[in-house]
């Protein structure tokens, strides 16, 4: 639940969680704008933000081509929507 501090932030999240095994932060939670990727096995599962729209933009994509490795995840030098999908027959391709 969000507190007075945090009011503003603005949330969003794709896929489900449940079941990751393992955890990538990518940006800075201090600055209030940060995103939570999160694997079982190496595959991505999910991914929740706060104040970080573009990781949003990319994330369903991402869940589905499953191109994005927990490594990656965290590297702001990583552009996400330039990943190469590993399954392409998910994007009708």
């Amino acid at each position: 639940m969000l507190n007075g501090a945090n009011a503003n932030a603005r949330t969003a999240m794709a896929g489900i969680s449940s079941g990751a095994n393992e955890l990538s932060l990518r940006g800075d939670p201090a600055t209030g704008a940060f995103s939570v990727f999160c694997f079982r096995d190496r595959r991505l599962l999910a991914v929740e933000s706060v104040n970080r729209p573009q990781d949003q933009r990319a994330a369903r994509k991402l869940i589905l081509t499953q191109g994005l490795t927990p490594d990656q995840a965290p590297d702001e030098d990583v552009d996400l929507r330039a990943i190469t999908p590993v399954r392409q027959e998910c994007i009708g391709a």
